[in-house]
C-alpha cells in the first residue's frame, strides 16, 4: 500500500543513519488534496538493495489481527498501544543501541533477528528533552548502556518484552527479518498534574497573587500553603476518579467496533476488568465479586461467565454467537448484570 505512507509514518535507516525525507520521498498530493512527501518506490528499492531498514509507524489499525492484538494489550494494561513494522536485512544495523520511552513487545514475524540487551536502563524516560534517547549525546549513551546483559535470537512466533528505558539493539541474522513492535505508553504523575491543573482555577488560593519576590518569608509561607492545599486536593477521591477516567479515555479511545456493511447493527463492545475481580465456583453456583459487590449465577450461566473472564475485549454479538444454544435474552440479561456489577464495561 505505497500511497498509505508519508514521511511522517515511514522511516528509512541505513547503517544507523535515518535518511531525510528528500532522500527517499517525492512531493505528491495527498487524499485530501494537500501536498505531502510520499515515499518513492524506486528510491526505496535502491536503499533496500544497500541493506536499509524500513520502519512503518502507526500500523495498529491496518488489519483485523493487528487491531485485535493492540486492543487486547490496551485493555489488559490500561494504556494506549501503537504498532510499528520493522523490515531489516542480514548484518545491516538499523538503530544503534538505544532505549525507548515506552514498554515494548516485539513479535517476530519472518526471518531471524539477534537482540542484544544491555545492563543500562534510563530511569523512567519520557518524551521530553533530557529524558529521551534522541536528546542525549552519544557519549552519554556509550557511558551508560553498560555491558551486554543478554543476547537472544528471535524466530517467527517469538515474543520479546523490553521495559522502557532498557538499552537494546537488534540485527537481522539471516537474510531478511520482519517484526512488529507494540509500544505501551502509560500515564505518569506529570499527566496527573496536567489534568489537575485545569481544575485548580476553581480554588481561590491558586488564584491569589504570589507575594513580592523580595518578601522571602511571605513567599515561603505562601508556597507552603499552596503545597498543603495541593496535597489535600490530591488526596480527594474525586481526584482519583478524575485521573482514572482520563486513563480509561486514553486507553480506549481508539478501540472502535468495525463496520459490518451492509449490516447496520448497533454493536456494543465490552472490556473485561483486569483487577479487583474474584470468581468462585461451588457446586451448581458461581459467585462473582467486584469492589465488595457480588452476584450469583446458575449452572447454565457458569459457562458464559467462564468465557467472559477469559476475554480482554468482546462484543455483545460475539457473546451471543459463542453460545448458540442459549437464548439471546439470557446472554444479554447476564451481560447487563455483570456490567452493573463492574466486571465488564461498555466502551
Amino acid at each position: 500500500m505505497t500511497t498509505l505512507w508519508s514521511q511522517s509514518t515511514m522511516k528509512v535507516i541505513l547503517d544507523g543513519r535515518e535518511l531525510t525525507a528528500p532522500e527517499y520521498c517525492q512531493s505528491v498530493r495527498s487524499r485530501n488534496g494537500s501536498p505531502e512527501m510520499q515515499p518513492d518506490s524506486k528510491r526505496i528499492n535502491m536503499f533496500l538493495d544497500k541493506g536499509a531498514t524500513v520502519v512503518l509507524d502507526l500500523a495498529e489499525r491496518l488489519s483485523e489481527g493487528l487491531a485485535a492484538f493492540a486492543d487486547t494489550l490496551q485493555v489488559a494494561l490500561g494504556a494506549p498501544v501503537s504498532c510499528n513494522i520493522y523490515c531489516s536485512w542480514e548484518q545491516h544495523r538499523g538503530f544503534p543501541a538505544h532505549f525507548d520511552t515506552m514498554d515494548v513487545f516485539a513479535l517476530q514475524i519472518d526471518g531471524e533477528k539477534i537482540w542484544k540487551l544491555y545492563e543500562g536502563r534510563f530511569n523512567n524516560p519520557i518524551e521530553q528533552p533530557g529524558y529521551n534517547y534522541s536528546s542525549l549525546p552519544r557519549d552519554h549513551h556509550e557511558a551508560t548502556r553498560g555491558k551486554l546483559l543478554k543476547e537472544s535470537v528471535m524466530t517467527p512466533g517469538d515474543v520479546l518484552y523490553i521495559p522502557r528505558g532498557q538499552y537494546h539493539e537488534a540485527l537481522a541474522s539471516k537474510n531478511a527479518s520482519l517484526h512488529l513492535s507494540f509500544g505501551v505508553t502509560e500515564a505518569t504523575g506529570i499527566d496527573f498534574l496536567n489534568i489537575l491543573l485545569n481544575s485548580l482555577s476553581d480554588d481561590p488560593l491558586f488564584r491569589t497573587p504570589l507575594p513580592h519576590f523580595d518578601k522571602t518569608d511571605a513567599h515561603i509561607d505562601h508556597l507552603a500553603a499552596l503545597a498543603g492545599r495541593l496535597k489535600d486536593i490530591c488526596a480527594q477521591e474525586d481526584s482519583s476518579t478524575l485521573m482514572r477516567n482520563y486513563q480509561k479515555r486514553r486507553a480506549f479511545r481508539y478501540i472502535q467496533p468495525g463496520f459490518s456493511l451492509p449490516q447496520r447493527a448497533n454493536e456494543i463492545t465490552y472490556r473485561v476488568r483486569t483487577f479487583g475481580v474474584k470468581v468462585t465456583q461451588r457446586d451448581s453456583e458461581t459467585t462473582v465479586e467486584c469492589d465488595g459487590r457480588h452476584t450469583r449465577s446458575t449452572r447454565q450461566e457458569m459457562s458464559i461467565i467462564d468465557w467472559i473472564v477469559r476475554q480482554a475485549l468482546f462484543t455483545r454479538i460475539e457473546a451471543e454467537e459463542a453460545f448458540p444454544a442459549t437464548a439471546d435474552e439470557t446472554v444479554n440479561r447476564l451481560l447487563d448484570e455483570l456490567e452493573a456489577l463492574g466486571l465488564i464495561e461498555s466502551i
